[in-house]
């Protein structure tokens, strides 16, 4: 199931529900009133919380009313408490930076300020003089985890 967070003109911003095939969407309100369940105002609340097991009961029946294009895609999480980063996962790109990337993952955290809805234009502050750019792939890990097996460890991703 895929997840979104939302701005459209008529509901603001909410979440809602993405079909399969990434094409369409049913928003928060629109799955409760279809389908009676009580579904909480937070994101985070309704992925971690117990309440998306409920929906995914109902899925086969809900109605996607709105295509993805006619919203604006925010970042999916907006408040994050931590943002842990993995360096020089692309190796070819940290070596045109002239950088030498390290046999030892290299790890470091940034700020939830530098968090992006996708297709938004990135702001460069005036003192930046180099901008660095790419690609990130990013996991949620949806429950608390400390000390699990390499086996048990995607059981804890969202």
């Amino acid at each position: 199931m895929k997840i979104a967070r939302i701005r459209n003109s008529r509901r603001g911003d909410t979440y809602a529900v993405v079909s399969d095939d990434g094409k369409k969407l049913i928003t928060k309100s629109e799955i409760q009133e279809q389908t009676g369940v009580p579904i909480p105002s937070n994101i985070k609340e309704f992925m971690f919380k117990g309440w998306l097991n409920e929906v995914k009961e109902h899925l086969r029946k809900l109605m996607y009313n709105h295509r993805v294009e006619d919203v604006e895609l925010l970042a999916p999480i907006s408040n994050p408490p931590k943002i842990i980063c993995l360096a020089f996962n692309y190796y070819d790109h940290a070596r045109d930076a002239g950088l030498t990337p390290s046999d030892e993952p290299v790890i470091f955290m940034k700020p939830r300020t530098t968090l992006n809805s996708p297709f938004s234009d990135i702001i460069c502050p005036s003192f930046v003089k180099r901008l660095d750019y790419e690609a990130e792939i990013a996991v949620i890990i949806g429950e608390d985890t400390k000390k699990v097996s390499e086996n048990q460890a995607l059981e804890s991703v969202f």
